[in-house]
Order: structure tokens, then sequence, then C-alpha cells
């Protein structure tokens, strides 16, 4: 079987190492001169200083783990990842079976055949040869074509999308706006401080900003995560530990969401309104608040506080406003809340202003990429591929086309990795291909119930569709490929029941049973941290003990409803979903079955350790200060003798 991959960044890398590793001829092709996808060396899309917004243990692959995590936990720069994946090429002798400086410029499926023609140009010498592949696997991600919004159309200074913008020089000087909030705004707005004259960040509503570090975040009033990402860390103090671990995936998410306005509610308090934490908290607290029992679920994170801590220090300053009017080099805001430290109040308290005029230089629009299918076709009239992920199965597989084609790389995670993503649903596609599994017959109308079931779930940004929920999207795809996450170590003890609970669910989890197992890759990992690393801060994991032991109750009740209680007509969540179910229960179809029930021995195993850690934690250290107190000699007591007399005393008489 011949298989073609179209794309050589991380997916591509991850498609044709599980495709090689089944044993098919294969190979991946690439317009860049070298692998990488947006982290080669020579890429145009991303920026010197970037740094990963997602951990090292994350973004390594289930069966390579981080070369350096015998050091910790890590945010690597771009560098840092290319050399990752260099590794990665080098271990699995990928080389081979590159074909850099190369295009696809046309891929056709013909039906009666069940075979590609597919045209391939060599860049350099403009040569075109047209091959035949039996399979074709698209991993080109998503950043086809720059999109633009139309409101800059009147802006008559430049113009520049993310993607060209390479360095804070091209700013010097100037007067910069930065459209769009999410990760690479983040970025780019604080990469322009460095030189620009001024900086305005604007977006059109409030978004979701999490700190990449925790812990740091909590205590810290002067937190600055550019401090934090050169060094590496336990995991207690990242952000994943409080998202994608198994521990705290037990709570139902309205409680989950609970726990989370009040690990956040007292931050100005604690750290003032001129902190950053209070501007995060003024921001998630708006933007939390159309959908408060979700929270951040409701929506795309912004993993990066960078923004913030700038606007915070007066660097630069944001501006919420749902409209804006562009003629010439100005920009009229409309009905504009305006943060960041300046004359007016705390940098925390929104200064409003029902129109707000501003004049700029340039204008970075970050305001992401459209997809650009138009070079595959096929000899059937009727199977058009659409350009929504949320109408493919697992956001991999378009109608009509069964496994011929598959696309890669277009599931993006709330949290977590779009390469293990990629990894994940490719060994699905090396299973199909090798005739181990098969697509479900109706898989195209399961691709529409769960898009529907995303869009409900992440109904405050419901146009982008490349959204998935990591922990509940890689369970489902596992449970296709039977390599179901294990419990607990083959030692089974109770120190790892707590590491397999408590840890964030990385990508070497999927590789400790079941199908391409290879469990010496997560003991790599996990040996090098103790079994209380990854414990979530207070009352956070005080929740996730008492749920350790209840939920897997209440989830038995509600299997028990669902089978007694009269069926309904089916609605894109269950119903009661905020409540009543563990958190990864009502996303792709991982409803719960009797199956689900194998790992409670486990669970509560780990949850009586983490309740023992915690209680002899707190009794030592209630201790520790009761000996302090103790250690404190009394004040002596002056005696009689020696007490100063009362003024009364002194007085002289009259």
């Amino acid at each position: 079987m011949r298989i073609l991959i179209v794309g050589a960044g991380p997916s591509g890398l991850a498609a044709l190492k599980e495709m090689r590793e089944a044993g098919f001829e294969a190979w991946a092709v690439d317009e860049r001169a070298t692998f990488g996808g947006v982290f080669a060396p020579d890429s145009g899309v991303t920026f010197e200083g970037l740094h990963l917004t997602i951990s090292n243990l994350f973004m390594s692959f289930s069966d390579f783990p981080a070369y350096d995590v015998d050091q910790g936990v890590k945010f690597w720069s771009k560098s840092e990842y290319f050399d990752y994946l260099a590794r990665y090429v080098e271990r699995f002798d990928l080389a081979r079976h590159l074909r850099t400086d190369t295009k696809v410029e046309r891929a056709h499926f013909d039906h009666t055949k069940g075979t590609w023609e597919v045209a391939i140009q060599h860049l350099p010498s403009g040569t075109e040869t047209k091959e035949t592949f039996d399979k074709l696997i698209v991993a080109s991600g998503a950043n086809h074509v720059p999109h633009l919004p139309t409101v800059l159309d009147g802006f008559d200074g430049e113009v520049l999308h993310s993607a060209a913008y390479h360095s804070p020089e091209q700013v010097r000087g100037k007067r910069v706006l930065v459209v769009g909030m999410g990760e690479g705004g983040a970025d780019v707005a604080a990469s322009a401080t460095r030189t620009a004259a001024s900086v305005t960040v604007w977006g059109r509503r409030f978004p979701d900003c999490a700190p990449r570090f925790v812990k740091p975040y909590m205590e810290d009033a002067g937190y600055d995560e550019q401090d934090h990402l050169p060094g590496h860390h336990r995991p207690n103090a990242v952000l994943e530990h409080i998202t994608i671990s198994r521990a705290v995936r037990t709570l139902p998410l309205g409680l989950w969401s609970v726990a989370l306005h009040g690990l956040t509610a007292d931050m100005s308090a604690k750290h003032g309104p001129n902190s950053m934490q209070a501007i995060a908290r003024a921001f998630v607290s708006r933007a939390w608040s159309r959908d408060y029992y979700s929270s951040d679920t409701s929506m795309v994170p912004t993993k990066s506080a960078v923004t913030l801590t700038a606007a915070a220090r007066g660097l630069l300053d944001i501006v919420i406003a749902p409209r804006a009017d562009v003629r010439g080099a100005g920009v009229r805001f409309t009905d504009a809340q305006v943060f960041g430290a300046g004359d007016e109040g705390a940098a925390a308290d929104a200064r409003c202003h029902e129109t707000l005029d501003r004049e700029f230089d340039v204008v970075i629009a970050c305001t992401g990429f459209g997809l650009d299918f138009e070079w595959i076709t096929t000899s059937d009239p009727e199977v058009r591929l659409t350009e929504d992920p949320r109408s493919w199965f697992k956001h991999c597989f378009p109608p009509g086309m069964g496994d011929y084609l598959a696309m890669v790389g277009f599931a993006r995670p709330h949290s977590g990795g779009i390469p293990q993503c990629s990894e994940m649903v490719s060994r699905y596609i090396a299973q199909l291909h090798l005739g181990n599994r098969r697509l479900p017959a109706d898989y195209a109308e399961r691709a529409l119930a769960e898009g529907a079931a995303e869009a409900a779930c992440f109904n405050l940004t419901p146009d982008y569709r490349m959204l998935v929920d990591y922990m509940a999207y890689m369970m489902s795809v596992a449970k296709l490929v039977g390599c179901e996450p294990a419990t607990n170590a083959p030692q089974r003890t109770a120190h790892d029941a707590v590491k397999y609970w408590t840890f964030p669910l990385w990508p070497c989890f999927f590789r400790t049973r079941g199908v391409g197992a290879k469990p010496e890759t997560a003991e790599a990992v996990l040996r090098h941290f103790e079994p209380f690393d990854a414990l979530a801060p207070m009352p956070l994991v005080a929740l996730e003990v008492a749920c350790g032991f209840a939920m897997p109750l209440v989830n038995l009740a509600s299997l028990a409803a669902d089978r007694l209680l009269p069926t309904r007509a089916r609605a894109a969540l269950p119903r009661g979903y905020r409540w009543r179910l563990s958190k990864m229960h009502f996303l792709y179809e991982n409803s719960l079955t009797a199956h689900d029930f194998r790992g409670v021995v486990d669970q509560w195993t780990a949850a009586s350790m983490v309740a023992g850690h915690l209680l002899t934690r707190g009794l030592k250290a209630r201790l520790a200060g009761e000996v302090a107190v103790d250690e404190i000699p009394a004040r002596a007591e002056p005696s009689r003798a020696t007490k100063p007399r009362s003024r009364e005393m002194h007085a002289a008489p009259a």
C-alpha cells in the first residue's frame, strides 16, 4: 500500500512514523526546505522569541519522551521544539522518507479505481511528475490563507498579518494596534512593546486568559511569565495539572467551574488592583459570566498572560470594544473599556468610553487563517470536501471518502497539543489500513452529532471549528485504537496510582497498554517525579479527593438512570451533564459504560493516598507552628521594683 502524506510538520511526521511503523510504503512531502512546519528554522509564520503554550511533556510524542524530562516540565522555545523534532526524525529514521522543497499541485481521487492521482512539483527545478497512491493523508496544518478582517479595509497605514511579523524591529518607533487576543496576539503584542512607540491591543469580547504557571501566578504579585519560561519546573507549577489530569476530570463541569471561580476570586484583593492578576480576574469574570457553570470550557482559552503583565506595567493598554471604525490612520472604538496602567485609576479598573479615538502607524492582525482544499478533487460530483473539521469523523475523515482520505492536524485541543491528537488519530489510521479496525458505517452521521456536541459545549466561540476537548477526544480515539491508558503501573503500587490519577494525562500514558503498548516510555517520564508533585492547589485538590470517592457512585447512578428512565429526543449534550457526569463523559460518545468502572479501585486508592498526604502535611504544618510559638521566649514581666512609675506618681505637687 502506497500512502502520501502532505506536510512534514509535527502532525505529518507523526503520521509518517505511524505509517512506516505499520509497514506501509509511505512518504511525506513539504514545500519547505526542511521538516518542522511552522517550527522549522526557515518558517515565515512564527517569530523570534516564541515559546510554546504547551509543556514539553505534552508536546512530545507518546513513545518518544522529551529529551529534558529528567530536568522537569518546561515550555520549549521554537528552536528547542525543532531540536526535539530533529531527534524524533533521527530516532525513527524518517529522513529517508521525506521529500522537501516539494509541492502537491493537485490530488484527484478516482472512486472507480480507488486510487489517488497526484501531481507533484519539485520546486527548485520546477519539474512536475504524476504518481499514484492508495491513500492520502493531509497534514498541511491550518495556516493556509491569512485572514484579514474587513474592518481594516479603510486603514491607510501598514497592515500586517501575524504571519508576516517576525521581529520587533519591524515596528520600531511606531504606534501599533494589535487586533486579536488569542495566544498569537498575546505574543506579538508583548514582543512589539520592546521597540514600538505605543502598543494597543483590541478585542471585541473579553478573553479567557490563563497563565502558563499556576503556582507563581497565585503567589507572586509581580508575576511575569517571561521570568519562568527559561527554567524547568515540577508539574504542580504549570497550568496543565489543574486542567488535564484524571483527578480534575473526575469533577463534573459545574463543580469545576465553581472551583475555578473560587481560585481566581480574590486575586485583586491579594495582589492589588494594579497587578496583572487583577486584570486577569477582571477579564475572566466577565468572560465566564456568559456561561457561569461552564466557565473556561465554553470558549477558546488564551494560555498566555504576557499581555496582561505588559498592561499592568504600563507597556501597553487593552481595549475591549464590540465595534471599531477605521478611517485613514484613525480608529474609533465604540463602547470601549480600556485596561492597563495609566493616569486614571487602577490597571484593572475599566476606563469606559462611549467612543475612543486613536491613531496608529501599523496594524498587526492576529486573526487566524482560513483553510484551502481546492487542490483536492474527486470523480464523484456528489462528494465535495468541506472545510469544516466538525463535519469530519474525529476531525479526520470527511464524509464520502471512507479511509481513502484522512485529515490530520485539524483537532486543536482546548488544553493540550495538536501534534498529540494527530499522533493518536494516526495510530487509528494505521489500524484501519492494516485491516484491524473499520470505520463505523455511520461515521458521517456520528461526525455531525459530535460536531453539534462540540458547538454546544464551546458555545461562546462557535466559529472556531477545530476546537476539541483534549482528554475526551483522546480517550474516544484511544477506544477506537484499543489503547486506553492504564490507571496504575504494572507494579500496581499506591504511589503509582497517585501519579496516574493526579499527573496531567501526558501522551505517554496512551502507551501503557493495548495496541502499540510501550509501557517503558511512561516509566521513563514518571520516574523523574515524586508521587505528590502534581497536586492541585487548595481548595481544588480537596474537591478532587471528594469527587474521587463520590463520582463513581454518582456516575453509576447516572448510568442506571439512563437505562431506566424513558428516552427522549437526542440533544447535543446529555441532560444534566454539568452536574451528574464527570467532565470527560459527555463528548465524543464517551458515554458511561460498565467498562468505565474498571479503574475505580485505583482511583479510590489514589484519592485515599492524597487525602492522607494532605492530612499529614496539614498536621506537620500545625505542629511546626505550635513548636515555633512555644519556642519564642515569653516576654519577661517587669518586677514591681523595676516598673516605671505612673505619670501621676512623678508629677510635682501643685
